[in-house]
């Protein structure tokens, strides 16, 4: 009888990768790359920062998206110095969903994944809560506990071989964390699950360098029962592949290094943005305008189409107060003729 191979856990890319050469990321979303002589255009599916990933002439891999997509091909991995690195920050949920379904498969040993994978017999996925709050996944547990389940992507790792997230200031990741801090305190179950879509993470941490309130946020979540787990997945060219758990330390560190590596990294960060005057170079806000931007230059658009008509109405009824004057001057003029008339003849 022959030895059953170890169970690994494979999530496919959804078609196969094209090779190409990354020339630039700009507007955030957008990244042009040289495939076969000829620059196509992808989506880049991925919002923050990606801190040390944004390098000229690297080599990178792209899937050719669905008929209907605005653009052709979207942007999944990465290589540098060797490594392969995930870059699509949508994969983590589908990733941890396929996963709940692998580990509950009936030909998969219990301890296929994770272990605590094992202890959810059903799931629900985008669940909402509260008033205005969404779970990735509530996972139904096999002492009959329901588990709040949030999903964080993570593709920085530095040289101290730490996963930290997040890679810029994510007020919405801060939200979350105070979310299942309020479950905690009630007594309910919830879990932080990290994605981390590089093989060389040791462990993870907090970020107190790109957002101080996030770690803050997560400390106070960890004190209050929240979970916090990570998962390492190797980058392949036929998917992400489980490697393994690493801890997720929550306790407060010096900065000192962190500092020095994210400056060391800030010309392969980010993205082009389109020009603007000087006095805007510093400022590192993104190309959308904050909606309070938006909503005074909408307004201020308003203003000046309704100036015309109400400069136009103000001169008419000034026109028309002049007018009433001019009347009652005119009447005010007759009664004192029409008066002065009947004293003249009185006499």
């Amino acid at each position: 009888m022959t030895e059953r191979a170890p169970y690994r856990f494979h999530f496919a890319w959804p078609s196969a990768l094209i090779e190409g050469r990354l020339l630039r990321r700009y507007h955030r979303f957008l990244a042009d790359v040289e495939v076969d002589g000829e620059v196509v255009t992808a989506h880049c599916v991925n919002s923050g920062r990606m801190e040390g990933l944004v390098v000229k002439g690297a080599r990178v891999w792209l899937t050719k998206n669905k008929p209907g997509k605005k653009l052709e091909y979207t942007w999944q991995m990465i290589e540098l110095d060797g490594l392969k690195i995930g870059a699509n920050t949508s994969l983590p949920n589908p990733i941890v969903q396929a996963m709940i379904r692998a580990q509950s498969a009936t030909d998969a040993p219990s301890d296929a994944i994770t272990p605590w994978f094992s202890k959810a017999k059903s799931a629900q996925y985008e669940v909402a809560y509260g008033a205005h709050s969404r779970v990735d996944a509530v996972l139904h547990e096999d002492d009959g506990v329901m588990n709040m389940l949030e999903v964080k992507n993570v593709h920085l790792v530095y040289p101290d071989g730490g996963a930290y997230f997040p890679d810029s200031v994510s007020e919405r990741a801060t939200k979350h964390m105070r979310e299942l801090t309020a479950l905690a305190k009630e007594g309910e179950r919830a879990t932080v699950l990290f994605v981390i879509q590089r093989e060389d993470a040791k462990f993870l941490r907090p970020s107190d360098v790109h957002d101080p309130e996030f770690a803050a946020a997560a400390r106070a979540a960890g004190a209050a029962g929240v979970r916090f787990l990570a998962i390492v997945l190797r980058a392949t060219d036929e998917g992400l592949v489980f490697e393994r758990e690493v801890a997720v330390d929550l306790s407060p560190y010096d900065t000192t290094d962190a500092q020095a590596w994210m400056q060391a990294l800030k010309s392969t960060t980010g993205w082009e943005r389109p020009k603007r005057a000087a006095s805007d170079e510093a400022s590192d806000e993104p190309d959308e305008e904050p909606a309070t931007k938006k909503a005074a230059k909408k307004v201020a658009k308003n203003v000046a189409k309704k100036a015309p008509a109400k400069k136009a109405a103000k001169k008419a009824a000034v026109k028309s107060v002049v007018k009433k004057a001019a009347n009652k001057t005119v009447a005010k003029k007759s009664v004192a003729k029409k008066a002065a008339k009947k004293t003249a003849s009185g006499r």
